[in-house]
Formats: structure tokens, sequence, C-alpha cells
């Protein structure tokens, strides 16, 4: 053993002194080291001993001539200084051995000389004992393997030998190394499996002579062998077991590692002990390349099976033949690692066929998705469906030719084209394929079909209809020119085809003539020409219509004394600047009398005198429009301004669908008469059209410079105007109109015995600051006579409302109102009567306003009315005073958690006059808190200042704070500011207190009276001066309504885009919010298409989400509730929509009413929405009747209940909302709303 030499001095040992102290190494052959010491007697020694036999060599330094000593005396120490041994000498070159009984302790060596001379050396070493020995670590080696001998070569020789069976193999050196053991190896001699006898001997080479010798048996054993039995596979993620075919071993190792692209294999999982010919199996969850090993274990090493795994995920995929609507669409799966095959076609249909077909219903891009196993694993294509390119055949519409000819376009698009008459079948092919020659035989005419295959692969079929030709005329005119000029008298004229009357200084004046028109004949007068039909009878020459008398591009067109104008399609069309002077016409059985379109400055059209009927059934037109009668009487778009009858020479139009329908357009409405004009019972016409108006206009423009509107005055304001409207359902309807004076009409519907129709309906989404005036118009036998709705700058004065009507199911929407006023802002209603010659009736109300601001109600007179004046909701601020209630059961109502701003302040009350009321002169109820608003009453005395004022409520509300004044009143019915700021300026004070108490309500209140409040405030600079206001208004500004003002701003500077950023970057905090959020959101998406009517205009989802936004309820979403319900009525949706939040908590005072939920605690209807039966359960007092009436008030069923459980079948009433009322003798009655589906 080697040891590190260390210095050792400075101590002493029995007393003596150790000095010059050195190590000795313990080596295994003796390695002489020199020392030399000057006259020292004494030479120490440490040595770290590895064993117990230890020989020490002493000889004389062979290199000098200096005499060495003679060491006398040698001791042996222990580490603790005890001594082990001695010995003395005689020489100086001797060899002692020694045995210690601690290996590896530290030991010493004193060696003491007698005679010491001046200087001297020596050499030392310090070895191990030795004995020869041959061993063979274990007795087996494995074929293959080197035969290692572990030998200990002292002296035994300087080679070594292996022998079998007497003859030496393999010899190699073997150098003499004393105790160290060296391992010699011989290569493999290819010894086979079995068992051999092994001579190994330690041997001199120069005389041969072996020093040392041992023989074994030695074992030569197989080494294993291993393979995995599944080879390389491709497999899918799960689980996958492989398996082994194993022998010569006594385990396996499995490894399993994973290949990272770019990286490298991975340790992935290891299973490792497991007995031979057994399995391994994992569960995948990752694609990509995986390798396995199996190490098979035996005596003889180890042996590798490797198998590459390339696991897939499970991949859906699929291919498909051509997708044609109305044709199957063939689906291939192409999926790998399927368990089944779950198929969605996108449509709502689905398979688990593999492949199969299906068939789409509509073209368009559908999502269809192929699942192929439990994990979800999946495949989505988008699959265009393409609708079959329609062939369009053109050619000789009427069989007037020797020979007609077709073609069939579009050109280039077709694979493959085939034609046929009469019947489509027997297809021939011609060339070109685009065209087409056939003869008609007589002049009959028939059906041209043709059929094709496009370049999608879809067939398709078209159709043209050849028209007879319409003969036997005196003059026969076909697909001709005119531009000649002359008289033609009382002749009869057949025209087939278009008759172009063209040139300036064309004059054609049509006397007295039958003109009979082919089916879809029209003529056409342009170019400066001028045509004139006086007492002509113009008509259908078979039993099609014929289209009509298209006057455009500067031509002139005068109609005037016709006797009859029927079956056309349009029989008059003013368009790209035609001119048409029509009057003193009879028009009927046409689909449309008189379409007047785009015209950039006032249309000199003269329109009057002239009788529009609309009589009875009216013939099929081609193409096919389901029609019945005659849709509208007159019909104008995009006219800057035109002028419709006339101060004594109006028109009479009667039982069309509508009689003047106007869009985006500026019409004059003067002395006109317009009678039974109600929606039929079948729908006609185009669908989503309206039905049942007298003047239905409208417009798409939300700029504040909005041009179009109505006025049923003269362009002379001196000259009188109106109109009469009789049995018309919707006398007027104006939708977003910034040009409004509806004045001086009449309007009655003595023929009302449901009670429906409103004579007036204003309504807007933009809000144009020019005023708007409906005034001086008569109203009588209406549900409502005068309808505002989400309106700004509205006058409503002069006008006489009597005898609204109250439909019989007495739900809220549909009760009786003389004047309702629903949702906007800055309007004034003033001195207006409304008056009911019967007893009055709890459901009928004068004056109705709900979430309205800014608003002035003064100087009316209100007769016999249940509710002479009513507030909804939160109404701030308002002015009502100077109003004149008589007879009635309740004076001014505030009612459904209402809100009105402090009346009057101390000293100055507003001069309401109650006449013959016993009670209820104010009266608050609907869950009202009315304690909150101060009301001041004058004292003045008399009938119309009762001294028994009574403030009364309906057992749910408060009472308002009433205070009586006897200030001197100077109020006058002067024409009041359309701002309802009063003069006087502690009114800002109260304006800032009831913010206050807005902001005490709960959110929608709140933010309905804010926003009101804050629409006041932008449009009064009075107001504005108060510092608190001021402060009120900027915050407002961030606030959602002043950013929904500023939408409405920028809408009215023409920039809808901004409007629209806006608006979508509104934050929409309350339920008003909300709803303003997405109305806006609809109107502006719909102005941005560039569409010229609100019908195609807003998408179907939009129509869709009107329809819900108008079932809300309007005291918590706002005024836009009630516009979208107005809004419907553009397509011709005559529902009448309500909130159950909208129903009185009393039918009549007295009488308790309960409403039909669900939940309700007397009376359960269920389902909801019903087929064609309902469930009823109640604890009424029995009998009792079921009433169920349409929105509109029709009775439609009817039943008497005995039993508290009842099954009730209504039969076969058709989809759609209906209204129940169950009410027994005694007064009470359950009431709601039913949903009858399909």
């Amino acid at each position: 053993m080697l040891m590190f030499a260390m210095s050792f001095g400075g101590g002493k040992v029995n007393g003596q002194t150790q000095s010059n102290a050195n190590s000795l190494y313990v080596n295994d052959t003796c390695s002489f080291h020199p020392f030399d010491y000057h006259g020292d007697n004494v030479v120490w020694f440490r040595f770290v001993s590895d064993g117990y036999t230890h020989i020490l060599t002493i000889r004389d330094h062979p290199e000098t001539k200096i005499p060495a000593t003679i060491f006398n005396n040698v001791y042996i120490y222990d580490k603790n200084m005890n001594q082990v041994t001695s010995f003395t000498e005689t020489s100086v070159n001797w060899t002692e051995t020694f045995t210690v009984s601690n290996p590896s302790d530290t030991f010493f060596i004193k060696m003491e000389t007698n005679s010491p001379p001046s200087w001297y050396d020596f050499d030392a070493c310090l070895t191990r004992e030795c004995n020869n020995n041959i061993d063979l670590p274990g007795q087996s080696i494995c074929e293959g393997d080197p035969l290692c001998f572990d030998v200990v070569n002292c002296n035994g020789g300087d080679y070594l030998s292996i022998a079998i069976g007497g003859t030496i193999v393999a010899t190699q050196p073997t150098p003499i190394f004393g105790n160290m053991t060296v391992t010699y190896c011989f290569p493999s001699l290819g010894f086979t499996t079995g068992s051999i006898t092994v001579e190994a001997c330690l041997y001199e080479s120069s005389t041969g002579i072996a020093g040392y010798c041992e023989t074994f048996t030695v074992t030569i054993l197989p080494p294993p062998a291993i393979q995995i039995t599944e080879g390389n596979v491709t497999i899918c993620l799960g689980e996958f077991c492989f398996h082994d075919l194993t022998q010569n071993a006594y385990e396996v190792d499995w490894d399993l590692y994973y290949y990272y692209p770019g990286v490298g294999l991975n340790d992935e999982d290891h299973y490792h002990n497991r007995p031979p010919n057994d399995l391994y199996c994992y569960t995948f969850v990752n694609t990509g390349d995986y390798v396995l090993t199996a190490t098979a274990t035996g005596q003889c090493g180890t042996e590798e099976s490797t198998v590459n795994i390339h696991v897939v995920p499970a991949v859906a995929e699929f291919d498909w033949t051509n997708a044609c609507v109305g044709q199957p669409v063939c689906f291939t799966e192409l999926a790998s690692c399927e368990e089944f095959w779950h198929w969605d076609f996108g449509d709502g249909s689905t398979s688990t066929d593999p492949n199969p077909c299906h068939t789409y219903a509509q073209s368009g891009s559908y999502d269809v998705t192929l699942v192929i196993d439990q994990a979800g694993t999946s495949i989505t294509h988008t699959v265009t469906v393409y609708d079959p390119v329609q062939p369009v055949i053109s050619g000789d519409e009427y069989a007037c030719d020797a020979t007609s000819h077709y073609e069939v376009t579009p050109s280039g698009v077709f694979s493959q084209i085939g034609w046929a008459v009469n019947a489509p079948s027997g297809w021939i092919a011609t060339v070109p394929p685009e065209e087409f020659n056939y003869s008609w035989p007589n002049g009959t005419g028939g059906t041209v079909y043709v059929t094709t295959i496009d370049n999608h692969g879809c067939e398709a079929q078209g159709e043209f209809m050849v028209f007879d030709c319409c003969s036997g005329g005196d003059i026969v005119w076909y697909n001709e020119q005119q531009i000649l000029s002359g008289t033609i008298d009382q002749r009869t004229i057949t025209i087939n085809g278009t008759q172009n009357i063209l040139l300036a200084g064309t004059q054609l004046f049509l006397h007295g003539c039958t003109i009979l028109m082919g089916p879809n004949a029209k003529v056409t007068v342009e170019d400066g020409a001028w045509v004139r039909l006086g007492k002509c009878t113009v008509q259908a020459c078979s039993g099609l219509m014929w289209d009509g008398f298209y006057v455009e591009n500067g031509g002139y067109l005068q109609m005037d004394g016709n006797y009859l104008i029927k079956d056309a399609k349009n029989a008059v069309v003013s368009v790209d600047g035609g001119e048409c002077r029509i009057e003193a016409n009879l028009f009927d059985k046409n689909f449309k009398h008189i379409d007047i379109r785009t015209y950039n400055s006032t249309h000199q059209a003269v329109i009057k005198k002239n009788k529009f009927f609309c009589s009875g059934t009216i013939l099929p037109q081609y193409p096919p429009v389901v029609a019945y009668r005659t849709q509208d009487a007159i019909v104008v778009n995009g006219v800057s301004s035109i002028d419709i009858g006339a101060r004594n020479a109006g028109n009479t139009i009667e039982n069309c669908d509508v009689g003047i329908f106007a869009m985006n357009s500026f019409v004059r409405v003067v002395g006109n008469t317009f009678q039974n004009i109600e929606p039929g019972s079948v729908m006609i016409g185009q669908p989503n059209h309206p039905r049942g108006y007298g003047i239905f206009t409208a417009s798409l423009d939300l700029t504040g410079t909005n041009p179009y509107g109505l006025s049923t005055m003269p362009a002379a304001l001196s000259l009188q105007g109106g109109n009469s409207f009789t049995d018309v359902t919707y006398g007027i309807y104006s939708f977003n109109n910034g040009q409004i004076n509806i004045r001086n009409n009449t309007l009655k519907y003595p023929d009302n015995p449901y009670a429906h129709g409103t004579a007036i309906t204003l309504a807007e989404i933009s809000h144009p600051t020019q005023y708007k005036l409906i005034t001086t118009n008569t109203i009588e036998n209406y549900n409502k006579g005068i309808l505002a709705g989400s309106t700004e700058y509205v006058r409503i004065s002069g006008n006489t409302i009597k005898d609204v009507k109250n439909i019989s199911t007495s739900f809220f929407s549909t009760r009786g109102m003389g004047i309702r006023i629903e949702g906007g802002s800055n309007n004034v209603v003033q001195g207006n009567t409304v008056i009911n010659t019967t007893n009055p009736d709890w459901n009928l109300e004068g004056i109705s306003v709900s979430n309205s601001g800014s608003l002035v109600v003064s100087c009316n007179t209100i007769r016999k009315m249940g509710k002479s004046i009513r507030f909804q909701g939160v109404n701030d601020p308002v002015q009502i005073k100077k109003n004149a209630m008589y007879n009635g059961t309740a004076g001014i109502v505030l009612s459904d958690n209402g809100f009105i701003n402090e009346q009057g302040t101390t000293g100055t009350p507003w001069d309401n006059e109650w006449y013959a009321f016993s009670s209820r002169h104010l009266y608050a109820m609907n869950n009202t808190f009315a304690n909150q608003i101060h009301y001041h009453i004058w004292t003045g005395g008399g009938p119309k200042h009762p001294a028994n004022f009574d403030n009364g409520t309906d057992g749910s509300s408060f009472p308002f704070i009433i205070s009586f004044e006897n200030s001197s009143l100077l109020m006058l019915c002067a024409t009041p500011i359309m701002s309802a700021s009063p003069s006087y300026s502690s009114w800002m004070d109260d304006v800032a207190a009831n913010t206050n108490a807005n902001l005490q309500a709960p959110l929608h209140r709140n933010w309905m009276g804010r926003n009101e409040l804050f629409k006041t405030l932008k449009q009064d600079s009075l107001l504005a001066q108060n510092a608190s206001l001021q402060s009120f208004m900027l915050q407002l500004e961030t606030e959602s309504p002043g950013q929904l003002k500023k939408v409405a701003d920028t809408l009215l500077l023409d920039d809808y885009l901004s409007a629209m950023q806006i608006n979508q970057n509104l934050a929409a905090y309350t339920k008003p919010d909300s709803l303003s959020k997405n109305v806006n959101y609809i109107y502006i998406s719909a102005a941005l298409t560039g569409a010229d009517d609100w019908a195609t205009a807003i998408t179907p989802a939009g129509w869709d989400s009107l329809r819900y936004f108008a079932s809300l309820c309007p005291f918590e979403y706002g005024e836009n509730v009630y516009l979208s319900r107005i809004v419907l009525k553009l397509i011709g949706d005559t529902t009448e929509y309500f909130n159950e939040c909208e129903f009185d908590e009393a039918e009549t005072p007295g009488k308790n009413a309960v409403f039909g939920n669900n939940d309700d605690a007397f009376t359960t209807v269920y389902p909801n929405p019903a087929k064609s039966e309902i469930s009823i359960e109640t604890e009424m007092v029995l009998p009792a009747t079921l009433t169920i009436y349409s929105t509109l008030g029709e009775e439609l069923f009817s039943v008497q209940i005995t039993e508290e459980q009842s099954t009730i079948n209504f039969g076969n009433i058709h989809p759609q909302l209906v209204l129940y009322k169950i009410q027994n003798s005694n007064g009470e009655t359950s009431r709601g709303t039913l949903t009858i589906i399909e």
C-alpha cells in the first residue's frame, strides 16, 4: 500500500527524543528508498500496515562509498508506542520478517546504532510476504466469453499456460508482481456448451519448468435468446400488448422510449424483472414513434429484441360526391382507428352508417361532422351544397310567330342541356345546345322545358311559359315600337308583349277604346313621348294578369275619365323621371293600382278624383304571387315629394290591404276618402306586408335632416286639408319620418265590434328636431285614438277623440285609450278632447302615458273615462296642468311602481279641474309609492275644485303627499314651450331633488329617471344654469344615458358607422341599457344595408329579436319595448304584444282579479305552450267560464268549468298567441296568455 511520506518530529518516546522521522511504503516488491544522516544514533520510520506479515530489508547504498553503519537494535511499536517486537543486527545488509496484529493501523520502526559516524547512508524497503496462487473465479463461463484467472506470482515463473487434456492451448507472459493479484484472460477459444478440465501453470520460459499449477473443471453455458413476436407495428392510441419468445434467461426487462423529433429517444416506460415468455401491455396516450426493447438476462449475459412502434391517432376523415340541393350527397369514410361512425350533416340530420347518403333541402355551407370513437375524435368539413344553377329560358313569350326561338342562360355553366315542350320528358339535344326553335300550332302557347347539368354536377329544370297569342282586335300590337302620332278612336286594340311608345314629339291619344292586354303585356311611354287614354276600358284578354303602363325617362302618361282599368300587376308605374296625370279613373282588381318609384325632386304627378276599388278576387299572375285581392292602391317609394288628392278633388280608396303605402318619401295626402280597409283573414301579396292601413309611411333615414314624411294639408296652408277614413283599422301610420303634419282628418270606425284599431300611430328611431304635428283631427270608435311611441318634438293638440273602445278581454294593451304616449321626450299633449258618451268604464283611459319625460299634458278635456289621465312607470319631468276632467271613475292615476316629479310648488298649484268626481281625484295603484311625490291642489272651491278631495289607493300602494294652496291662478291655456321646464327657477331645485329620489329607486327605474332628466337638461339652457344640474349632466355624459345620446346625435349627423362603434362600446349595466344597445344595433345594421324598406333591411333574426323585446316588461326595459311593438307593424304583424307586468291588479275597482301564471295561487293553466289541450286547476268558486280570445279581441273559444281540476280541448285554433280569461259569477277572474303551437 502506497503511503504519502510525512514529516514526523518534535515528540519523545520512552524519554528519548524522536528526530529525523520518516515514513516507509509497504509494497508488494522491494523498492529501495535511500536515506542519509549526519551523526544521529537513532532512526525512526512510520508505516501503515495492510497485512500481518512484513519484511524489512536494509542495505548499504550502492552508489556511495560512505561506510554504512550497523543498526544494532531494531524495535517495532504500535501507534500507542507499545513495543510489538525487536531484533538485533550485526551486519550492514539484513532482512527481517515480523508480524503485526492490527492491519491498517499505524506502526513505528526504531533503529539504533552504537557507533554512528559523522555521516552515513543506507537503503530501506518494506514488503509484504508473498505466496504463489492461481484461481478461476466461478466455475462457469458462457460461450464466447474469455477464460480468466486471478494469479499471484511471487516466484512461479514468467509465463502462464492453460492446457486441456494435457495439451497447452494458450500462454501469455506473467511478470512477478509479488503479493499483487493480477487477472489474465484468454480470449474465446471456441468452447461450446458443456464441461471441460483446464490446467493452469506458472512456468519459467527459459527452462520450461512449471513453478506452480492448478486444475479446474469449467462449465460452458449458452447465451440467452429473445424475440418480440409482434415485430414492427403501427397501432392506434390506447392499450396494446407485446409478447416475448425467450430462452436461456431468467428475467426480461421491457424498456419503452419515445422519439422526440430533433431531440432523440427519451424514457417513456420501464417494466423490469419480468418472467420470460410473458407479455408487456402499455396504454399509449401520445401519437408518434416509439422504440420498445425487451432485454433477456441469463447467466451468460443479456440479449435484446427491439421493435419500432408507430402510434397513430384516431383520424376521422371522409370524402363526398357532388353536393346539390335535392340530390343525394354520398359520403365515404376514410377514417383510421374508428370504433363507430356518427355523422352529423349540419342540418339537424344524422346517420350511423359508415358510408351514408343525405339529401339537403337548402343550399349553403354545412359543417358536416364525423365522430369515430368514444373519445370524440372527429373531423368537420364544410360541405358547400349548391343550388343547381337554374336555367333561365328567354325567347318569344307569345305564340304569335311562325317559329319561336328560345335560349337558355347563363352561358357556359352547363355540361348537358336537353329541351322538351309541354311535358318535362322526351328530352332532345340541339345544336348549338343553348338554343331551341319551335312552331306553336294555331297560336296556342304552352310550356318550354329545359333540363341541365351544371359544372357542379347539379341537375336542374327550367320552364318558360309561352302565352297564347291574343287576337281578334281591330289593331294587334306585338312587341312593337310606336313613334307615330295620332288618335285612335273607339277601336279594339290587342296588345301582346311590350308596346314601346318612343321619341319626343310622339303624341298618341286612345279615345273610347277597348284595350285587351295579353298575359304580362305592358306599354312603356318614354323618351319624351306623350300618351293619353280617355274613356277607355283596359283589361286582360285571358285568364292571367297583364303587367302595366310604364311611364319613364321623360315620358308623359295622361289617364282621365277611363271607365275601368283592371287585371294588371301594376296598372300605372312611374319610374326614372316619368310624369303622369291620373284623374277621374276607375281602378279595380289590380294587384297594385298606382306605383310611383324613385324620383329625386317634386313629382309632378296628378293623382286625383280616382276611384281605387279592391272589390274581389284578382286574376292570377305569372310568375305566381299569392294574392286574393288588391294589395296596395297607391305605392310611393323614393320620391322627394308628391301630392295625392286635392281639396274637393280627392281619391276614393276602398277595400284594399293598404290605401297609400309610402317608403322613403314625402307625400302630401289631401281630400281623399278611405273606406273599409281592414286586415283580411288571409295573407295576400308579398309576405310580411302591412294590412289594414289607410296611409302607411316609413323611412330608413336616421339623420337629423330626414326629409321624409306626411302632410295631410295642402301646400297652401290657407286651404282646407285633411282626409276621411271610415272603417279603416289603422288610419294613419308613420314610422321614423322627419316631416309630419297630420291635421284635419276624420277617422271613424262605426263598424268595429271587436274594438280594433289605432286611428293615428306615430313612432321614430332617430329624433330630428323638426316639430311633428298631430292636430285638429276627429277620431271615433277606435281602440286607441292617437299612439306616439318613442317620439320627440311631437305636438298633439286640438284633437277630438270620441268613444274609444275597450276590447272585451280587458288586457292592458287592448284597453281603450284616447291618447297614448309611450316613451320619448319633449312632447306636448295640449287642448285635446277625449269623450266617452256612455257610462265610465274603468278600463278606458283618456290620456295614458308610460316612461316619458319632458312632457306637457295641459288644457285637455276628458269626459267619462275610467282613468282620465294615467301615468305608468317613470315619467320625469312632466307638467300636468289646466286639464278638465268630467264624470270619470278616477282623475289622475299613477300606477305600476310609477314616479312623476312634484306638481306645482307651495303657493303655485297646477290648476287641474275635477267635475262630478265622488272619489279618486288622485289615485295610486299597482304597487306605487306616491308618498314620495308632492302634489299641490288649488282650494278655490266650486265643483271643479271639490272640498272632499280624495287621495286614494288600491291597497297595494301609498297615496300622494298633497298640499292645498289658495293662491290666485293666472294660468292660461296658451301654447306651452316644447321643453317641459316651467317658468320659475325653483323648479330647477325640484329636478335636482327628484334626481336624488331616482337615485334611490330600483336600478332600472333609476336609469329611466336619470335618462329622462338628462334629455331634458340637454335641451333646456335654463335648467343647465343650475350648478348641481350642470354637475349631474357632466356625470351622465360618461354614463349610458350620455353614450346613448351620443349614438343618437351621431346618427343625426349621417355617420352610421361611428354610431355603430359608439353603440358597440357602450357598457350595458341595466336592462334598459342592454335593450337600447340591442335595438340600436338592429336599426343601424338595417340602415347600413342600403335597402329601401325595413322589411328587407332587418334580418329575420332581427325581427325575431324585436318580437322578443316586444314581450318584455316596459317598466323594467324602457321605451324600446313599446317601440318594438310598433315597428313590428312594418311587416304586417298584427299581434298585440304585452307583458304580464302591465296587468292591473283590479279589473274594476272593488273586484279582485287573478293573473294566470303557472305559479298562480288561485288558478294554474298548463302546459304552456299547448297544442290543443290544457289542464286547469283552480280554487275559484265554480262554475266559471273559460274564454279564449285572439290578441285582437275576437272570441275563439268558450266553455264552462265545473270541476276544480279540468282538462279542456279547445279544438283547432291555429298556432298563435292567445289570451284566456276564467271568470265566475262573483267577479273573480283569472287571466293570462297562452301560446298555441302545432
